[in-house]
C-alpha cells in the first residue's frame, strides 16, 4: 500500500521566494533525487491558483521503500545541516510548513510544522 508524505508550505506573498534543496547544496539535491528514483519515490509539486501554496508530493510504494531512502540519502549529518537551514529559512521567510504522512487508508499524521 502506498506511503505519501506531503510538505505543504503557505508563503506571505508572491515575492517571497520558496526555498529549493538545490540552493543550499546542489550536490546533495541530486543524490536526493536518485534516491527518490532508486526507492521508486515519486515527487509531484502542486502549486495553488494564488501561488501562495506549494505542496510537494513524495509517494512510495510502502513505508519500507520510504524507510529505505531516509536511511541510505538523509541520514547523514549533511542532511541534516540542510534541513536546519531550510527550517531557518522557512521562519525567516514568513513560511509555514507542514510535513504529513500517510500509509494506505490511514488517516494522514502530521510529522512536524512551524
Amino acid at each position: 500500500m502506498a506511503f505519501v508524505v506531503k510538505y505543504t508550505y503557505v508563503r506571505p506573498n508572491t515575492d517571497v521566494e520558496f526555498p529549493r534543496v538545490s540552493d543550499y547544496d546542489s550536490d546533495f539535491d541530486t543524490t536526493r533525487r536518485q534516491g527518490y528514483t532508486d526507492n521508486s519515490i515519486n515527487l509531484d509539486f502542486d502549486l495553488s491558483g494564488d501561488e501562495l501554496t506549494l505542496v510537494s508530493t513524495l509517494t512510495a510504494p510502502d513505508e519500507a521503500a520510504w524507510n529505505s531512502y531516509r536511511s541510505s540519502v538523509e541520514g547523514g549529518s549533511e542532511y541534516a545541516a540542510i534541513e536546519s537551514s531550510i527550517q531557518s529559512d522557512l521562519t525567516a521567510r514568513g513560511i509555514s510548513a507542514n510535513y504529513t504522512t500517510k500509509d494506505g487508508d490511514d488517516a494522514e499524521v502530521t510529522v512536524w510544522s512551524n
